[in-house]
């Protein structure tokens, strides 16, 4: 078989024409709960996100000096930090990365949400965070 033809058997045992392969978005997961570090990291990567992981503020900030993530999901309460501050220090390394704030309350002072870019509080399911992630990976 020529060069051509081995080139066409190529692509009609893929499926049809060449595809190109698609970056899988990154989102960095800062909360210092274990268990739900654990279940929610699962789900993201079900869903087909990469997903880098961090227990503390700390964690969070040297990891970003290092790396660039495509979104950032961090939780409220964080040890020796709360997570607006924590935002805030994120948005400054890297500005436009989104940043999703979730959290057990649902009423925030305005301050507190002046680095993020949504935000999921008390009683949101599952689902209306997976869809505030992808309308942010939308925007991007």
């Amino acid at each position: 078989m020529n060069d051509f033809g081995e080139e066409n058997a190529a692509r009609a045992a893929s499926g049809g024409a060449t595809r190109k392969t698609k970056k899988q978005p990154s989102i960095f997961y800062v909360d210092d709960n274990p268990r739900a570090l654990r279940v929610l990291t699962s789900v993201l990567e079900g869903c087909g996100y990469k997903v880098i992981a961090a227990g503390t503020a700390r964690e969070a900030l040297e990891s970003m000096e290092q790396n660039k993530f495509d979104l950032i999901l961090l939780a409220y309460r964080l040890p020796r930090m709360i997570s607006f501050k924590v935002a805030r220090d994120l948005k400054r390394r890297s500005p436009g990365t989104p940043v999703v704030l979730i959290s057990g309350h649902t009423l925030w002072e305005p301050e507190e949400l002046t680095h993020v870019d949504a935000y999921v509080g008390n009683g949101a399911s599952l689902d209306s965070l997976l869809t505030k992630i992808r309308a942010l990976f939308g925007r991007a």
